[in-house]
């Protein structure tokens, strides 16, 4: 996931996943050289967690794209 560097986008990030009843299992920065902040999030429900994201305006990094 890829977040602007806004004081507390990722805690609007975690809500939008957390009201969709969708469980968490890790997270971690990742560090892309861009001037976004990235983030790698693993949820119980990887699908449903995308749609959310998406509907949210997030932008959705996928594994094929980091090798770049």
């Amino acid at each position: 996931v890829k977040l602007s560097h806004q004081v507390g986008q990722l805690q609007v990030l975690l809500a939008e996943i957390c009201k969709a009843g969708i469980n968490i299992e890790y997270t971690y920065a990742l560090a892309t050289g861009n001037d976004d902040a990235s983030i790698v999030i693993r949820t119980a429900d990887l699908e449903a967690a995308a749609k959310v994201l998406s509907e949210t305006g997030v932008e959705l990094i996928k594994a094929e794209e980091l090798t770049k």
